[in-house]
């Protein structure tokens, strides 16, 4: 990739992903799916927001009893993809509290396929909704109209 400041082109901002202002509530969203999918509330678990996560858009932490969405990734896509992420994480949580065991193996296979034949979902062994986000900024070279999609900021100097 060319390095457009070397170019004396100075870069402008072009597109921004605009915040969502309301997070929607995960208790009620997670206690809804879990009883349609597990027939079940898998309370057991506290479901929260997590602004500092970027890298994947949803964890479980087990000795936490503890489930972490990103609102960074999550904030730029749909309702549906919610659905999917907790829903994945609600596979963990329930095979770990039935068999101590929330890996991503055959009976963790077995309930995606289950839920997405059932719900039209496509919940995978690795969440898709972090690579479907669009960069938070993306720069259009003023000099050969070049646009770079970066996740950071670019200070010109």
């Amino acid at each position: 990739m060319v390095n457009t400041r070397s170019s004396r082109a100075p870069l402008e901002a072009e597109i921004a992903v605009p915040p969502i202002a309301v997070r929607p509530g995960l208790q009620a969203l997670r206690d809804r799916l879990a009883l349609t999918y597990f027939g079940c509330r898998l309370r057991a678990f506290d479901i929260v927001w997590e602004n500092a996560m970027v890298s994947t858009s949803g964890r479980t932490f087990y000795r936490r009893r503890l489930i972490k969405i990103s609102w960074p990734i999550l904030r730029a896509l749909g309702s549906r993809e919610l659905e999917a992420v907790i829903l994945h994480e609600l596979i963990h949580v329930h095979l770990y509290l039935e068999h101590g065991d929330g890996s991503h193996g055959s009976r963790f296979r077995a309930h995606a396929r289950r839920i997405n034949r059932l719900g039209g979902y496509n919940i995978g062994v690795h969440h898709d909704a972090a690579h479907q986000v669009v960069q938070r900024h993306s720069w259009r070279c003023t000099g050969c109209g070049m646009v770079i999609h970066t996740s950071r900021d670019v200070v010109t100097i």
